[in-house]
């Protein structure tokens, strides 16, 4: 995708990521509890064997984080690290769009290292494992 199309897409996707969240506050009156009511949130696992996954409650953080609510949506750590992500990428789209285009390559670059995806994927099992207890 040329950087010019990027750049647009990146910024209609945090603008609807905005947009849907305000309208979600507006919906459950900033009640993060009634936020199942409008969308469902079942978790596999959970459902099925009734432990929690790595994921479980990354939508509710997310969504507290797109809102302001730093402090609530830290009950999932990644949650406030998908909003910085999203909204430093679209500011480099913008402003400094080489050097997102060079960031974007070394983490494609990373990612087919085995050593380091299986790390990763490793680390965050392990979190999952370590929320159990």
């Amino acid at each position: 995708m040329a950087q010019t199309q990027f750049k647009w897409v990146l910024t209609a996707a945090t603008a609807a990521a905005f947009t849907g969240a305000q309208t979600l506050w507006t919906i459950t009156e900033g009640k993060e509890s009634r936020l199942g009511e409008f969308v469902p949130l079942v978790c596999p696992l959970m459902h099925i064997f009734g432990i929690e996954c790595p994921t479980c409650g990354l939508g509710r953080s997310t969504f507290l984080a797109f809102n302001g609510e730093l402090l609530a949506a830290s009950f999932h750590p990644l949650g406030p690290v998908l909003l910085i992500a999203l909204v430093l990428s679209t500011t480099l789209a913008w402003c400094a769009p080489q050097l997102l285009w060079t960031v974007l390559a070394h983490l494609r670059n990373l990612a087919k290292r085995p050593l380091f995806s299986w790390t990763a994927v490793g680390i965050y099992c392990l979190y999952g494992v370590l929320r159990q207890i």
